[in-house]
């Protein structure tokens, strides 16, 4: 069909046997992999999927039945950064059909004389939400509308912009962005934000630390306490210290092995999700500074940085030679960009991030460019575009 409308078609295939377990888990990963290298070969920004209202109902009950709070019962949105990191970097998921039932869908398609094809694994009770789906259908026979679950999610994504907002004004209000990758704090200012939104705005300061979007529960409530005790705190890849009569959020230098890249010229790459580096050079690496830094002519430029954050710092190497530190230097024919700022985003927002966070985000990170700035601050609510003066 889309051959017959002029539609390109590329066949992707998974090569290789299934896992022993968890076969959707690895499918999907697999998928959402292969479809953000389609997208960047032919220069895309979003990915439409076909999930539908039924989809997103299942999606609620399975994380209803797991205990999921707020946020993860706003399932589905119509629109969502691409889920992976950093792979999907800069791509979106877009969901055309999640208004529409699979029933309505299966009946306009027999009035145009269409045909579909039905994925045999759907009918497998070995998978969860083949079961849920099941188990929805009984429920429907007693009368319950399981797309009813569909509208807690759209409730609940309505709750979240307006708790996201809130985490993000507190965010750009609390922290301070060093070049190099780091955020001093505002101890004070946090702990008297509520508990929630405090929570949230911690969640994003530390994704733009360790380089990995929605930190898991269990560390944010670590740095959390850090701050309510005053105390150096671990946790989710960031680290809470105190330097210099302040508090500082910087990568956790014990988190994993930070290993090295090597990057070709004309080639980008990004190191620790953290860092994104375009090499005009022969044999350039990226890894972290270490302990020694001997090698490192620049390395007065470190009284600037706390001692804690200093080993995970992006060093570039050449044939073994530290020729700057991103951040810290501007190397020639080396092009350095800190993910931070979209990291918080992605941890925030659902969906696209408002245009006054984007804004006020490049400002606090020293971007320059054609942009209004001075036009009012960021504002809680109302239209994204910005008053121009003339």
């Amino acid at each position: 069909m889309a051959e017959a409308e002029g539609v390109p078609v590329r066949i992707v295939r998974r090569e290789g046997s299934a896992p022993p377990s968890g076969v959707q888990a690895v499918a999907r990963q697999w998928r959402l992999t292969e479809l953000a290298h389609e997208a960047r070969r032919i220069g895309a920004e979003t990915i439409l999927l076909g999930h539908t209202r039924d989809d997103r109902a299942e999606t609620v009950w399975m994380r209803l039945t797991a205990g999921a709070d707020l946020s993860g019962l706003s399932a589905m949105p119509p629109l969502s950064p691409h889920p992976l990191w950093p792979e999907g970097d800069g791509l979106w998921i877009a969901r055309p059909l999640i208004d529409q039932t699979r029933a309505g869908i299966r009946h306009w398609l027999t009035a145009q004389g269409h045909d579909w094809l039905d994925d045999p694994s759907n009918d497998n009770t070995d998978f969860t939400r083949v079961r849920v789906r099941r188990t929805l259908a009984r429920l429907r026979s007693a009368g319950f509308e399981g797309t009813r679950l569909s509208e807690v999610a759209e409730t609940t994504g309505v709750i979240e912009e307006g708790l996201s907002a809130a985490a993000a004004h507190l965010l750009l209000e609390t922290i301070e962005l060093h070049p190099w990758g780091g955020l001093r704090l505002d101890r004070d200012r946090l702990n008297a934000a509520s508990a929630g939104i405090r929570r949230r705005a911690i969640a994003a300061a530390m994704a733009m630390i360790s380089g990995v979007p929605l930190p898991a529960p269990r560390g944010v409530e670590a740095i959390v306490s850090g701050l309510a005790s005053g105390q150096p705190a671990t946790g989710g890849g960031a680290a809470l210290t105190h330097f210099k009569g302040k508090f500082w959020l910087v990568r956790e230098p014990g988190r994993g092995a930070l290993g090295a890249s090597s990057l070709s010229p004309g080639e980008a790459g990004v190191w620790d999700g953290r860092w994104r580096v375009t090499s005009g050079l022969e044999g350039l690496d990226i890894g972290p500074l270490g302990e020694d830094y001997s090698a490192y002519a620049g390395r007065g430029s470190l009284e600037r940085v706390p001692g804690l954050a200093r080993p995970t710092l992006p060093a570039l190497r050449q044939g073994g030679t530290v020729l700057a530190v991103a951040g810290l230097d501007t190397p020639g024919g080396v092009r350095t960009g800190w993910l931070g700022p979209a990291l918080a985003a992605r941890t925030l927002f659902a969906g696209r991030p408002p245009a006054w966070f984007v804004r006020a985000m490049a400002l606090k990170a020293g971007e320059t460019g054609s942009r209004n700035s001075s036009s009012d601050a960021p504002y809680l609510r109302g239209p994204d575009l910005e008053t121009l003066e003339t």
